[in-house]
């Protein structure tokens, strides 16, 4: 006999900043979680989802199976090996299934517009093409647009989310159907002062991952807890019942991550207009000269350089102790 408050699985974090930490999911936040985007989402019987996720993956794990075994409706699963040796099988199935619902990274998006050879049909049907796990970028939704306005999608259809494996998965979503939104701001601002001042023209662009998902609130906060005013940069902490129990037998990991309730997630952002703006992950950001850069930025940049293939380029910060910063190293 099992409740709501009994664990029901360990979803193990990245190991990419540190070793592998495993988030004690318990069954009423699963729940939780999977009503949360199932609301979100407005999901329906008719609905027909289509996804290449891990399912040993937060986003594959709830945001596809999970979510479908709540909310019954029809989801086609392929291996993400077969997305990754081909990544047009992927926007192949999409039309050939009618597909309404579907998910993916941003690195998937930039992947299948420049690998999908031929012609791609039947995209018309698709009603939200969700974009979260990492930073997402304009110029990739701009070029998958590009690419498939043909075949039928939409670019109202994309759907920039926000979530981690510590809240069992979502914690934002976009304004369903009506496509990205984005905000430039002063870069100068940005990277010296944490603060978010809209201009025209050129400066920093940031994509909104919308507003808090049912049961989950969201709050900015400085390095003593303090809740920011919109348009500063802070930690991004959660609340509600889609959080995580704590680390599985690691309780000064699970101290460090939970404050009064409220999960510190390590990653930064700001809000605007009563959205959020995920920045970058605080233990990845570059201080150079006083000035804030991340990682994704740079990335960016590198990414435009003929012959430097997307998706292929990291950067990091390395201590230069006779100059008295860190050195910026892209790889």
């Amino acid at each position: 006999s099992i409740d709501g408050s009994d664990t029901a699985f360990l979803q193990y974090t990245s190991g990419t900043t540190g070793a592998p930490r495993g988030a004690s999911i318990p069954h009423r936040a699963v729940v939780a979680n999977a009503h949360a985007i199932a609301a979100a989402l407005r999901l329906g019987p008719d609905d027909v989802g289509t996804s290449w996720l891990p399912l040993f993956h937060d986003m594959g794990l709830i945001g596809v199976m999970l979510t479908a075994l709540c909310h019954p409706y029809t989801v086609h699963v392929m291996p993400p090996e077969r997305f990754l040796m081909s990544p047009d099988r992927w926007t192949g199935v999409l039309g050939q299934v009618g597909a309404t619902i579907t998910a993916s990274p941003n690195f998937g998006y930039e992947m299948a517009t420049t690998r999908t050879r031929g012609d791609v049909f039947g995209l018309e049907s698709l009603r939200a093409s969700l974009s979260g796990a990492e930073p997402v970028r304009l110029e990739t939704i701009d070029r998958f647009h590009r690419r498939f306005a043909s075949a039928g999608f939409r670019r109202e259809s994309f759907l920039p989310v926000y979530g981690l494996a510590e809240n069992t998965l979502a914690v934002t979503f976009s304004e369903l159907g009506r496509g990205p939104r984005s905000l430039r701001v002063d870069r100068d601002s940005l990277e010296l002062h944490g603060e978010a001042v809209p201009v025209p023209g050129h400066g920093a662009e940031t994509v909104s991952v919308g507003r808090p998902v049912a049961g989950v609130r969201v709050r900015v906060c400085d390095d003593r807890g303090r809740t920011l005013p919109e348009g500063f940069v802070g930690e991004i902490r959660v609340h509600g019942s889609s959080r995580m129990d704590g680390y599985f037998h690691d309780e000064d990991a699970t101290e460090s991550a939970l404050a009064d309730g409220w999960l510190r997630t390590g990653d930064l952002g700001f809000v605007h207009g009563g959205e959020l703006h995920v920045t970058g992950r605080s233990k990845e950001v570059i201080i150079k000269g006083g000035r804030n850069f991340h990682p994704y930025d740079l990335e960016s940049v590198a990414a435009e350089i003929e012959g430097v293939v997307r998706g292929g380029v990291a950067a990091f910060g390395r201590t230069n102790a006779e100059a008295g910063t860190e050195d910026v190293v892209v790889v």
